[in-house]
């Protein structure tokens, strides 16, 4: 499956780094907002503008538009579960569907329709104790290509993945995340490196660490799509391209808004404001309204109903 699936590395999200500094309060702005999530538009008047909008109350995805209104993704829904979901892409198109055993996903398979032909792959899902593992069709079957560790809560503080590189090797990561009081991720550490089928080995390549900053007084705009839907969206493929947010980042949808994502790698730490109080405004009931991203890049805006 493409690197366009749920778990995508969180440094995808920010393009700009720079040092941390003194920010100054939030824009003093009156803007009386309502509460259900209608749509979220990002990189407001350039080439990549995407706007998504959202169904049943603001809790479950619905379309994304290119910036000429053309339907890109469309998530299809048998009451509150994910069944179907279809995608304009370079080339060709992509379609997931999806099969449930009671309340939990079975599988999800993937058909990819490039240039008149089609490719299809199935990821098979099983479910022990405080495990979720992903076994590909196209893997060995000892080799899971993704797996989950859950806490008593349901929240991920680990995930590990292999990704086949050729027949015999994959490339490996391991992600441990661990969560504030507040249940919020607030810290990780990683680790990437090759596995070797045929020796089973792990060589490691590198090892990064580092965290989440949040505005405390700016709430999610996607808690209620989190509220119930937290595994499907976690099994879900990236909702959000050249965004925010992505469905990759765990734990961040769930949260409140982010402002700033730190990572430490060969000793070398690296900060980045993914926003800054000055560039954003905020409705009056805690909910973002609009801003850019990193001085000025990327602009957003929420639409909400009461």
């Amino acid at each position: 499956m493409k690197k366009t699936s749920l778990l995508i590395t969180i440094v995808a999200l920010f393009l700009f780094g720079c040092s941390k500094d003194g920010d100054s309060s939030f824009s003093e702005t009156n803007i009386v907002g309502g509460n259900i999530l209608v749509e979220y538009t990002h990189n407001i008047g350039e080439e990549y503008e995407t706007r998504h909008t959202f169904s049943a109350q603001g809790t479950q995805f619905d379309k994304i538009y290119d910036a000429n209104g053309n339907v890109i993704t469309e998530f299809i829904y048998q009451g509150d579960k994910i069944v179907e979901i279809t995608a304009t892409v370079e080339e060709g198109s992509d379609y997931y569907l999806y099969q449930y055993t009671g309340d939990a996903i079975a599988s999800i398979t993937l058909e990819q329709a490039r240039n008149g032909s089609t490719t299809s792959v199935t990821d098979e899902y099983t479910y022990e104790n405080n495990l979720i593992s992903v076994y590909s069709s196209t893997d060995p079957p000892n080799l899971f290509k993704k797996r989950y560790t859950l806490n008593a809560s349901g929240k991920v503080i680990e995930m590990e993945t292999y990704e086949r590189k050729n027949s015999g090797n994959y490339d490996w990561s391991i992600r441990w995340y661990e969560y504030d009081n507040s249940g919020r991720i607030n810290r990780f550490q990683d680790r990437t490196g090759t596995y070797i089928v045929a020796n089973d080995y792990h060589s490691v390549d590198d090892f990064y660490s580092g965290g989440w900053d949040f505005f405390a007084d700016v709430k999610s705009p996607f808690r209620n799509i989190t509220k119930d839907s937290y595994f499907p969206i976690l099994l879900t493929p990236e909702a959000f391209n050249h965004g925010i947010f992505k469905n990759g980042s765990l734990g961040l949808i769930e949260n409140n808004f982010v402002s700033n994502y730190a990572f430490v790698h060969d000793n070398h730490i690296t900060e980045y404001h993914l926003i800054r109080p000055k560039n954003i405004l905020v409705q009056t009931n805690g909910l973002p309204h609009s801003g850019n991203l990193m001085f000025g890049f990327r602009p957003f805006q929420f639409t909400y109903n009461e």
